[in-house]
């Protein structure tokens, strides 16, 4: 049957329908880097000159304040509060950051250099151990979204 039309056909199908399933396996995982590289406008690595790279923990509805007003925590008054590194996970993030909820997304935030303290020890708060690094910061800080990853 080997080098008949036939099983050149079939060999090609096989072929063709191995490769349809490598390349959405890849379209499906590459949906979140595209919605990130969309977000960030296709953003290179690194950042520009007179700004740095921090990340927050927050929620859905505060990542989307942010990113409609183009300000941390959506310009909302009081201290905002950022990691040079959040962690990876929920749990995590919200026992080292002493939060009084877990986290729906971690974000990668450009801002202005110098706009935020030097880190400092999260002290324990709302029966959390804290221990994680934190920065503060008052008044409005402009931000521009680099990436947001779900927890």
């Amino acid at each position: 049957m080997w080098g008949t039309p036939q099983a050149d056909a079939l060999q090609n199908i096989t072929y063709k329908a191995a490769a349809a399933e490598v390349a959405g396996g890849i379209i499906v995982s590459g949906i979140n880097s595209a919605i990130n590289a969309a977000r960030a406008g296709k953003v290179a690595a690194g950042s520009k000159s007179g700004t740095e790279v921090v990340q927050r923990a927050m929620s859905r509805a505060e990542l989307a304040a942010t990113e409609s007003r183009g300000l941390l925590r959506g310009g909302r008054s009081g201290t905002h509060y950022v990691s040079d590194a959040v962690n990876s996970t929920a749990g995590r993030a919200q026992q080292r950051l002493a939060l009084p909820q877990t986290p729906e997304v971690r974000v990668t935030l450009e801002v202005p250099s110098g706009r935020f303290s030097a880190p400092s020890r999260v002290p324990p708060k709302y029966n959390m151990p804290g221990g994680g690094m934190q920065r503060t910061a008052s008044g409005d800080v402009p931000v521009r979204i680099l990436r947001f990853d779900e927890y």
